[in-house]
């Protein structure tokens, strides 16, 4: 079968925003309006690690295999969560 190597969960259903992984190893792609919207990685335990400008859509994990949250935040307003497993 395929080398599965990040997974993507998305934990808000009504988002207007998707991410799906590229195939290799720990970069994600987002997709939706980034207009406006922050982007925050947090670890298992809910701390943020890295904080990505808005303008960007592909997102580079950090090289630690493990559970990852992403955040999208606009105007205060969390608008996306994924919870993100780097294999």
């Amino acid at each position: 079968g395929p080398n599965l190597t990040t997974s993507v969960e998305n934990l808000d259903p009504l988002s207007d925003y998707s991410v799906a992984p590229i195939p290799s190893n720990g970069i994600l792609e987002v997709f939706g309006d980034m207009n406006g919207v922050k982007l925050k990685l947090l670890d298992g335990i809910g701390q943020v690690i890295k904080d990505y400008s808005l303008k960007q859509s592909v997102l580079i994990l950090p090289e630690q295999s493990g559970i990852y949250y992403l955040r999208l935040i606009k105007d205060g307003k969390p608008v996306g969560s994924f919870k993100i497993i780097k294999f």
